[in-house]
């Protein structure tokens, strides 16, 4: 069955897509590369790893939401609205997760981990991720 376009879809929608893939193309490029210089003057043993330790991981939840999937971000990276507000996740392994027959706007449940750092980052990671019919 082949989806048809909502002639009235509401334009917000479109612009909470956008503003997703904006903040985390901001967040990678800026607010990345200061908290990484951050983090290299805070600790200079990470300047050579450019990697967290373990010391630095708090602990790690897993957790279980269902949204609606917005689209790919880049090739590491997808936009999911849960509650009301989109939410970019990272993928580790593409080839891990599978993205067959899931679309924008369809409803999917995820899980993932909510990883934060002792510096105040946090990193949500999808683990898994099912569409809803």
């Amino acid at each position: 069955m082949e989806k048809t376009p909502r002639p009235n879809a509401p334009k917000i929608l479109h612009l909470g897509r956008l503003l997703c893939i904006a903040v985390c193309v901001a967040f990678m490029l800026g607010i990345g590369t200061a908290v990484h210089a951050a983090l290299v003057e805070n600790h200079p043993t990470t300047a050579t790893s450019n990697a967290y330790t373990r010391s630095d991981i708090l602990v790690p939840q897993i957790k279980e939401r269902i949204g609606i999937y917005v689209g790919e971000a880049d090739t590491h990276t997808v936009a999911i609205n849960t509650a009301g507000q989109e939410w970019c996740y990272q993928i580790r392994e593409r080839g891990q997760l599978s993205f067959s027959g899931i679309g924008s706007g369809d409803k999917v449940w995820i899980q993932y981990k909510e990883i934060k750092y002792a510096d105040g980052v946090t990193q949500l990671l999808l683990t898994k991720i099912k569409k809803i019919l």
